[in-house]
């Protein structure tokens, strides 16, 4: 019962189509279970994006740790939380989660990003694209592309990141991309 995101199949195309990475999996809708991502040998993979929604421990009454929502499935309540993300074997360069809270340190005690970017450096993702609060759906499918495509063209993740953003705070067509709160909730985690 989560809003929709509209964004997040064309935004997982695009980021598809621009990385054009021989042997890419694309996992959306009824396929984007549990199950299907952990079954999916992740180890091979050396980008993985998400588009969905991040949640922080206390969104839900039951919540007590950072989740992203898949697919539920059966049994399954399609949440990943931290602790299943940080127990996955990745060997992956990039992960993005284009999605709201991922960096977040609400958790107790939390330091920054902790949560769900320090559950995928623990898997073994060397860099992770994260948001540090609720960000809007079209202007997180348009960051996340635009760093991708300035990543492919030879940019390191980080300046690949920093001319997306500075392109979206110049963006005509993304109502009030100028504020810092649209835009600088993006960081890269990184060594």
């Amino acid at each position: 019962a989560w809003p929709a995101l509209p964004q997040s199949v064309v935004e997982l195309q695009a980021i598809n189509a621009a990385l054009s990475l021989p042997g890419s999996t694309l996992i959306t809708g009824a396929q984007a279970t549990k199950a299907n991502l952990k079954t999916a040998g992740l180890d091979r993979y050396s980008v993985i994006a998400f588009a969905t929604h991040g949640l922080v421990s206390g969104d839900l009454q039951t919540l007590r740790e950072p989740a992203l929502v898949m697919t539920a499935s059966g049994d399954d309540d399609g949440l990943l939380t931290a602790s299943e993300i940080a127990g996955l074997r990745l060997n992956a360069q990039w992960v993005i989660l284009s999605a709201c809270n991922t960096g977040s340190a609400r958790e107790a005690g939390g330091a920054g990003y902790s949560g769900l970017a320090r559950a995928f450096r623990q898997a073994g993702a060397r860099n992770v694209l994260v948001s540090l609060w609720p960000v809007r759906d079209d202007v997180a499918s348009k960051l996340s592309v635009a760093t991708v495509r300035n990543y492919t063209k030879g940019q390191t993740q980080a300046q690949a990141l920093r001319t997306a953003t500075l392109a979206m705070i110049n963006d005509r067509g993304a109502p009030n991309a100028g504020n810092p709160v649209v835009w600088a909730a993006f960081s890269l985690v990184s060594p």
